[in-house]
């Protein structure tokens, strides 16, 4: 699948051997939320699976120290 979007940031995770790639993506090219809102892509997966779901940093934040 290609992903016409550019990510505004890509965060790795290293832990046990195993690196998750998360990819954050600005709300505003959905076309909503244009303000402090993003998108979500894990190792390829947008997230969560099947919704269509936009986050906070603060959240973003949250859910990559409890390891998504």
């Amino acid at each position: 699948m290609s992903e016409k979007r550019k990510p505004y940031a890509v965060l790795l995770h290293k832990k046990q051997g195993k690196t998750n790639k998360v990819e954050m993506f600005l709300a505003s090219q959905w076309g909503r939320y244009a303000f402090g809102r993003y998108r979500l892509r894990v190792n390829g997966v947008w997230f969560p699976k099947g919704e269509t779901m936009f986050f906070t940093k603060t959240q973003v934040k949250e859910m990559f120290f409890k390891n998504i």
